[in-house]
């Protein structure tokens, strides 16, 4: 099996929980979107590829570059390069995806919280339209991609490789996240949910 993971503060409380009896066989465990340094540390992207390495006894594959950069010439060029091609050839393979859903609202972001975007980058985000990102894709409320001068600075899988993933896990809960989730089933960025009852409930009230 090969696992792809994005990262974030309930992917590390996803694997906190995570339990198995032994190694399992051929497992795979790749990472779907670029990381960097993280201002709150444990929850980046080689730190949770390689922890479910481990749990699993598996092998990790890594993305070696920050998740977003200056322009996208310079993501471009990191995309061509020979390791990060191979991981993301890889991540296209992958049998499920463990994802956790990004708000653009500063109290419930991790970019924000991890020194990735700033408040005014949050501002110009939400002044398009995005309420939440799996991956570090963006999209409105009706899951509809937006704001897509950032999306080509981004170093991660495509939106058309997350899609063709079968099992696309999120993982997300709190009321902040509702509006994510919400977006990110519209928009097929996810097909399994796992969350809390009162985010389940508020979900499906706004649906």
């Amino acid at each position: 099996m090969v696992i792809g993971m994005a990262w974030g503060t309930l992917i590390r409380a996803t694997l906190d929980a995570f339990n198995v009896d032994g190694p399992l066989p051929n497992v795979r465990v790749v990472q779907l979107v670029g990381a960097g340094e993280s201002r709150i540390r444990g929850y980046d992207g080689h730190a949770l590829v390689s922890r479910m390495a481990q749990l699993t006894g598996g092998e990790a594959f890594f993305l070696n570059a920050p998740i977003m950069v200056e322009d996208a010439s310079a993501a471009e060029s990191l995309l061509e390069s020979t390791t990060i091609r191979e991981s993301i050839e890889l991540a296209r393979r992958s049998d499920l995806a463990l994802l956790g859903m990004g708000s653009t609202v500063p109290e419930c972001s991790t970019f924000y919280h991890s020194g990735y975007f700033s408040r005014e980058d949050l501002e110009k985000l939400r002044r398009e339209n995005a309420i939440g990102n799996v991956c570090g894709l963006h999209f409105t409320i009706e899951g509809k991609l937006t704001s897509l001068d950032l999306q080509s600075r981004l170093v991660t899988i495509s939106a058309d490789d997350l899609l063709a993933i079968d099992l696309r896990i999120g993982v997300a809960g709190g009321p902040g996240k509702v509006e994510p989730m919400l977006g990110a089933l519209r928009g097929g960025f996810i097909n399994v949910l796992v969350t809390d009852d009162f985010a389940a409930t508020q979900l499906l009230e706004e649906a």
